[in-house]
Formats: C-alpha cells, sequence, structure tokens
C-alpha cells in the first residue's frame, strides 16, 4: 500500500473485503460512522475525486446509491469511503453502469469488524 508492505488480517469474501494492519505509527485519519439516510444526498470520497450520489434504499448489510450517469465512480474506486454529513456511512462495493446504481457496504457491519 503506498510502497509500504502491510498484513491481510482478515477477508470478508461475502463483501468482497479486505482488512490491512496497518504498520505501529503509521499516520491515520479516524472518520466516524453515521448511519445512512435514505434519499439523501452523499459522496464518494477518495484522494483523487469526490462523486455525488443519493442513498436509495437502506438494507440490513448494504446501501443502494443512484449516481449521476455522467458523473460516476470508476475502476479502483471499490473500497473509497461513502459520506453524510461528514460521516462515513459505506465502502463502495460494486458499481452497475447500465442503471447508474452503486452498491456499498454498510457502516453497521463495518462498525461489526470491530468485533473480529
Amino acid at each position: 500500500m503506498n510502497g509500504m508492505e502491510v498484513a491481510v488480517t482478515n477477508i470478508l469474501k461475502a463483501y468482497d473485503l479486505a482488512l490491512i494492519e496497518l504498520p505501529y505509527g503509521h499516520p491515520v485519519k479516524i472518520t466516524e460512522f453515521g448511519s445512512a439516510a435514505e434519499l439523501e444526498e452523499a459522496f464518494l470520497v477518495n484522494d483523487i475525486h469526490i462523486v455525488r450520489c443519493r442513498v436509495v434504499n437502506v438494507g440490513a448489510s448494504l446501501l443502494y446509491l443512484g449516481f449521476r450517469c455522467l458523473d460516476m465512480p470508476e475502476p479502483g474506486d471499490s473500497g473509497s469511503p461513502i459520506l453524510q454529513a461528514g460521516k462515513v456511512i459505506g465502502l463502495i462495493s460494486s458499481v452497475m453502469l447500465d442503471n447508474c446504481m452503486g452498491i456499498a457496504i454498510s457502516s453497521k457491519i463495518l462498525r461489526s469488524l470491530g468485533n473480529l
């Protein structure tokens, strides 16, 4: 990761998500988890760009997102946080280009990772 060697600590196959352990002393930015509000604006945010979206539906473990068809997530955006009101409500998992929709792993699942 960015030229560092990191260890995968867990793989969640059901969510296509790998967890890594950062080296001791590596600076991290802690972001608070929030709960998704349906039909409210949200943002996919990473170090390359910010993509607007809207939370269409909230399931038990997944969020369903609508994107503007001309401003979609790009290859490599998987795993990027989805934010509402400055809080992480999920991580983007997949995008369907034919209907401009996306699926994100819910913050409910991300919170439970602390119990692994």
